[in-house]
């Protein structure tokens, strides 16, 4: 009869919860067992392997395998259709083969092929497939040894039948179970277990393991699968231990063996471990009686422990008493809350409607100084066309005086060519000897009279003319030093204003710096911090003013520092937009709108090392002391401030930018606000804006006040003296103005008595002439014609005087209304100032009452939150009260009168616990007392319980085990009959007479078989290579019969026989495989012909024949 081994103890220890018996465990193993519920506690924590240890109990026991196999081997064969026989193998990638499919039929197989052509690989890929080692098959070290050559994925699929009434999870995986192993040269080998559609179940190794242990797999069972190497060795080269050790091996009972020598030596230890245990018994009975005296002597404390009690009760309610007394502080707390929160309210009220006034009044000055600037507009172009028109007047007086004196020069010559002509006359008449000599010489002499008289009067109009020159000239100059000297004064009035503006802003913002970078930074830097408390910044907090992170080192410099950098001085920096937008929004909302924001990353530092000029240069970053790092960055990528060089004076900048800027080098400025040079060189000053701010970059404000008030009263010493210099240049004029109509009547005077003369010499001149010869009237001609160029000239010069007196009228005009139109500008621009002074207190005085209604309105708000938290924390502890109390009533009882302070109770409390303290000394604490005894006696009883628990346990554990035992003696000994008869009678098919010998005691397994039909038993290694295979294949069938597996595989058993024994073999093989009561599937692989075998053609065997691969290597490397 056939039996059955189990599957791998280890298997059945994942398969089966341990503690609980097999479903298929035997009645006598139910019986005789015992169950862990009866196990003590104690014995199980003294062996820590005591779980593990006990498992191999609920497995079927031998005796329960061979009854099982007696009674359903054979329905169990019939019902189970081929369950975990191998339908189809694939191989894809897998040592020689790129691509091969195997059929198998669920009876017999044979798999043929030449050498080399792959059929080992089958199993090979069955071993591993199914979960067994690479090195199992002594095809290589490593999965990845498999992998074809030159492949870097393949993979293994077999698909395995799972019909029958023990189907593993049919309604899961259905009638076939597809098991597909993926292999890569480079990673982890993976499991793929599928249903028979082929889709995914699971893809855990464990899984694959239930599997092969539900139908009995064992791929590391050399009997199951038995490779040519091991065929070989174990008939020639083995010993009969060896021999003895593989049929262990094949028939599981190594490992049983292994499970009983454990449970023994679990046994043993148990048995000392208990007998140790046992002696300390009698101490703790002996404890137990000693607390039992000592808890009598504890009762006479019971009183005293009352009175403890009393007391503690009303404790527990003086307790709540002085919480409720609390609960009234607290609920007087919360009505000051609400008053303040009521008289909160009409401030508010008073706030807006302040605020909204002094709206009103700002958005007034607003409208008036648009107004007053509009008005500054028409008067500004007036000026300035005055301005031109004075321009215009200078140049054309210039051009009338240029036509004065050149037709003064002409006159002069007119003059001379007339007294040239006269003399001539002169020298003709006295060739002349008439009788009216005498009356002719009176004429000419009275012509000479009044030739002389005229001279006279000319030069005295040219004195005169002189001196109207000379006081013309005065008179520009002195208008010109007047202009010059209004200028001065506006300019020194209008810095005048700007400085005292500055000293009242200075000395109004002295307790706050951040005041002096505008009157809205206060309130801008107010709400920054207060985002930042909100966390509102995306980046860093905002940085600035930036002014108040510089420091100047080099006081001498000032004025051109705070013109290079004083654009960004009131600067803000940010690191990303968004808080670029919000703090554009900040400055919207408190009126400064145009606030310079700066995006600098603050993350990174900037490194300049490199662009630094030379180190005996001054720059403007060597004269500022920056600490903040991002300050630092945004005014070396605003301004450069390491590239901008400092000199003291122009002499020592031109020579610096002779020849252009040298390296690294921007621009050249001198302390007193020049720009010197270029960058492609030469000689270059421009004179820079002086900005008459307040200096920002200081902290000693009390300094700057005062040499501001030093600057304004020098200042207002220079507009006095200006004034009066005004006032003399006024004076001076006035007189210029008198001398000059005085001149000008005596020029007047003087040109009508030449006039006058004129007509009279023109009258002697006409008698004369009528009785001269004809060659002197022809001078006298002459000289008439000389006379009228002389009046010509006289009148042209008179005409152009009279137009440049005009024209300097028209001067004074213009010079007048210019004043006049100063004078307006200046009151406008008083007006203006004075606005713009009103419209800033007011703006100023807006943003404190803004400030004061927020700060009104965070007080209500905090007043509110106050009202509301401590509404909430008396609502709470009015809660907590009633629950304490509700507690207390529960837990204590009923509240009790309290007579006693907390205090007073506590301090009886204590006094009480120290006495009982001093009995718990004498005998100790009665809880700890009782605890003590309790635990001892549970100790003690739970010690005797485990005590005797453990002793039946061992005692059932014992018996088990010789039970089991027994019953592994009698399988071992029906095994080696089965054995024994089996290879008899398959031997003696071929002829021969063989013995096989098991001897369990020497753990030997011995071969005896003739050399010849009538030989004594000789050893098999005697044998030739065909009688050597055909006793090992007799072997194998009569081993085949003691083991359970769904399939056996033999690989190339018929390599060394001869065409007898290989015929006999394949027909002995093919016949028991028929014959056999359990149902397996067979395959065998050979390298031999199979058409000459008898029963080959049966329905129930198959023949798979593989051609030879195509492939490049000619062998394996196994590493």
């Amino acid at each position: 009869m056939a039996a059955t081994t189990p599957a791998s103890p280890k298997r059945q220890r994942r398969m089966q919860p341990a503690g609980r018996p097999s479903h298929s465990s035997s009645h006598s193993d139910s019986d005789d067992a015992h169950d862990d519920r009866h196990m003590p506690a104690s014995s199980a924590k003294v062996c820590a392997a005591g779980r593990a240890v006990r498992t191999p109990f609920r497995t079927r026991s031998p005796v329960g395998w061979l009854t099982h196999t007696h009674s359903h081997s054979h329905s169990h064969s019939q019902d189970n259709g081929g369950l975990g026989s191998i339908e189809k193998i694939e191989l894809v990638n897998f040592m020689c083969h790129s691509y091969l499919q195997v059929s198998l039929g669920s009876k017999i197989n044979f798999i043929v092929g030449h050498n080399g052509s792959g059929k080992s690989a089958i199993l090979t890929a069955l071993t591993v497939c199914l979960g067994g080692k690479a090195s199992f098959t002594n095809r290589g070290n490593n999965i990845r040894a498999l992998l074809k050559e030159g492949e870097q994925v393949g993979s293994v699929t077999i698909h395995i039948r799972n019909c029958g009434p023990d189907a593993y999870k049919p309604k899961i995986y259905g009638s076939t179970i597809i098991v597909e192993r993926k292999i890569v040269r480079e990673g982890t080998a993976t499991y793929k277990i599928k249903n028979a559609k082929g889709g995914t179940v699971s893809t855990r190794h464990e899984d694959l393991i239930s599997i092969c242990d539900h139908m009995q797999i064992v791929v590391d069972n050399p009997m199951a699968i038995l490779t040519q190497d091991t065929a070989r060795t174990l008939l020639a080269n083995s010993s009969a231990q060896e021999k003895y050790n593989f049929f262990l091996k094949g028939t599981q009972l190594e490992k049983l063996t292994a499970d009983y020598v454990a449970i023994d030596e679990f046994i043993e230890n148990s048995t000392k471990i208990l007998s140790f245990k046992k002696t300390a018994l009698p101490d703790m009975e002996q404890d137990v009686a000693r607390l039992e005296k000592k808890w009598k002597d504890m009762e006479v404390a019971m009183q005293m422990e009352k009175d403890r009690n009393r007391i503690f009760l009303e404790h527990i309610w003086a307790k709540i008493q002085e919480f409720e007394q609390k609960i009234e502080t607290e609920e007087e707390l919360l009505e000051r809350q609400q008053l303040k929160l009521e008289a909160n309210a009409p401030r508010i009220a008073e706030a807006e409607r302040d605020v909204e006034a002094c709206s009103t009044q700002v958005a007034q000055l607003t409208e008036q100084l648009h107004d007053v600037r509009a008005e500054m507009v028409p008067v500004t172009a007036e000026r300035e066309k005055l301005h031109r028109e004075i321009q215009e007047s200078k140049q054309l007086n210039a051009q009338l005086s240029n036509d004065i004196t050149s037709l003064d020069r002409d006159l002069r010559k007119y003059n001379s060519a007339a007294e040239r002509l006269d003399a001539r006359i002169a020298e003709e008449k006295r060739k002349l000897q008439v009788d009216h000599v005498a009356v002719r010489e009176q004429k000419r002499a009275t012509i000479v009279e009044l030739q002389e008289n005229k001279n006279q009067l000319n030069h005295d109009r040219d004195s005169w003319l002189v001196k109207r020159d000379e006081l013309e000239a005065s008179q520009s100059e002195t208008r010109e030093m007047r202009e010059r000297a209004v200028e001065q004064l506006t300019s020194s009035q209008n810095r005048m204003h700007q400085m005292q503006d500055q000293l009242r802003r200075m000395e109004s913002n002295k307790s706050d710096r951040l005041a002096m970078f505008g009157d809205r930074m206060p309130e801008i830097v107010r709400q920054i911090n207060e985002q930042d408390r909100r966390g509102a910044w995306r980046g860093a907090r905002p940085v600035g003013p930036i002014g108040m992170y510089v420091n100047l080192e080099r006081p001498e410099f000032t004025d051109v520092i705070e013109h290079l950098v004083a654009a960004t001085m009131s600067a803000m920096i940010v690191e990303t937009h968004e808080d670029l937008k919000l703090l554009q929004s900040i400055a919207q909302r408190c009126g400064f709108p145009n606030m310079d924001i700066l995006k600098v990353d603050g993350r990174s530092a900037i490194n300049i090392s490199s662009g630094l000029p030379d180190p005996s240069y001054t720059t403007v970053l060597s004269c500022l002391k920056i600490e903040n790092p991002v300050v630092l960055k945004a005014l070396v990528i605003t301004h450069s401030i390491e590239k901008l060089v400092l000199v003291n004076t122009r002499d020592e900048g031109d020579e610096l930018a002779r020849h252009g800027y040298p390296r690294n080098v921007n621009g050249v400025y001198t302390k007193d606000c020049y720009a010197v040079g270029t960058r492609n060189g030469g000689f270059s000053a421009s004179r820079l804006h002086k900005a008459y701010n307040a200096p920002r970059m200081t902290k000693n404000v009390d300094n700057l006040i005062a040499e501001m008030r030093q600057k304004t009263d020098a200042l207002a010493r220079t507009i006095e003296l200006h004034q009066q210099e005004l006032q003399r240049l006024d004076q001076g004029e006035r007189q210029v103005a008198s001398e000059r109509n005085r001149i000008r009547m005596a020029i007047t005077d003087i040109d009508r008595k030449m006039e006058m003369i004129d007509r009279q010499i023109y009258d002697i001149e006409d008698s004369l002439r009528e009785d001269d010869p004809t060659n002197i009237n022809a001078l006298e001609q002459e000289r008439a014609e000389e006379a009228d160029r002389i009046r010509i000239a006289s009148a042209q010069i008179h005409g152009l005087t009279e137009q440049r007196q005009v024209q300097r009228s028209l001067h004074h005009e213009i010079v007048a209304r210019v004043q006049q139109i100063e004078t307006t500008l200046g009151d406008i621009q008083n007006r203006h100032y004075q606005i713009s002074n009103e419209l800033e207190t007011a703006s100023a005085r807006f943003m404190q009452l803004t400030h004061n209604l927020g700060h009104f309105r965070d007080k209500q708000a905090e007043y509110q939150a106050h009202v509301t938290q401590q509404t909430e924390k008396v609502a709470m502890m009015r809660a907590k009260a009633v629950e304490q109390e509700a507690r207390c009533r529960e837990q204590v009882g009923p509240r009790v009168p309290v007579q006693s302070s907390v205090a007073e109770l506590e301090h009886s409390l204590k006094l009480i616990e120290a006495k009982l303290a001093e009995k718990e000394k004498q005998f100790g604490s009665r809880e700890k007392l009782f605890n003590e005894l309790s635990a001892k006696q549970g100790s003690l009883a739970q010690a005797q319980l485990e005590t005797k628990h453990s002793e039946a346990f061992l005692r059932h554990l014992r018996r088990s085990l010789a039970q089991r035992n027994r019953a592994y003696d009698d399988f071992k000994t029906y095994i080696s009959i089965r054995a024994k008869r089996l290879f008899s009678e398959l031997i003696r098919k071929r002829g021969y007479r063989g013995v096989l010998t098991l001897d369990h005691d020497r753990k030997e397994l011995m071969l005896k078989v003739p050399a010849d039909n009538g030989g004594n038993d000789t050893d098999p290694r005697a044998l030739s290579g065909g009688e050597k295979s055909f006793a090992t294949v007799c072997l194998l069938l009569a081993l085949w019969e003691s083991m359970a597996s769904p399939f056996r595989a033999l690989d190339e058993f018929d390599v060394f026989m001869d065409a007898v024994n290989r015929r006999l073999a394949m027909k002995l093989m093919i016949s028991n495989a028929r014959d056999a009561e359990v149902q397996s599937q067979y395959i065998l692989i050979t390298p031999q012909n199979m058409s000459h075998v008898e029963g080959i053609g049966g329905p129930d065997v198959r023949v798979c024949r593989l051609s030879d691969p195509e492939r490049n290597q000619q062998r394996l490397s196994f590493g």
